[in-house]
């Protein structure tokens, strides 16, 4: 695949409660901070939940039922790097089985974007090593 947007786009520079998250994205594995004692799943990392406040922590696996939940077409570069790219979206995913926690990413692809498609992981190496996850329409059957 190729990339989605260009070289020279700063990569995250992650805080420690995001470190693991990245470190899983680096192995090509979409997994998200869950509670160890409630079960809520968050997402950005936190150290504590804040639904019981626990410091317990898991790292569960992203579900398949990924949809969008909303986006938006960018038209004017935020940094210089994208001036060549615009348009392009930013988008939030969903995750219905996951108590709907949400993702900041990009859908990729040629498709018409609208609230509530179903989508499908993809992943992006902007960098030797580094991976992204980014998400494209899911077809009929799962396929792409």
């Amino acid at each position: 695949m190729s990339a989605y947007l260009p070289a020279g786009v700063p990569l995250p520079a992650p805080d420690p409660w995001e470190a693991p998250f990245w470190d899983f994205c680096n192995n090509k594995e979409l997994r998200f901070q869950a509670c160890a004692k409630c079960g809520a799943v968050r997402h950005p990392p936190a150290p504590t939940c804040p639904q019981c406040l626990s410091g317990a922590q898991d790292w569960i696996a992203a579900s398949d039922d990924a949809e969008l939940f909303t986006y938006t077409i960018i038209h004017h570069a935020n940094h210089p790097a994208l001036k060549a790219v615009v348009p392009y979206n930013a988008a939030v995913v969903v995750f219905p089985a996951l108590g709907h926690v949400r993702l900041v990413t990009n859908i990729v692809g040629d498709a018409a974007l609208r609230i509530g498609m179903p989508l499908t992981l993809v992943w992006e190496s902007p960098a030797p090593g580094r991976w992204l996850p980014r998400f494209a329409p899911r077809t009929v059957g799962g396929a792409r």
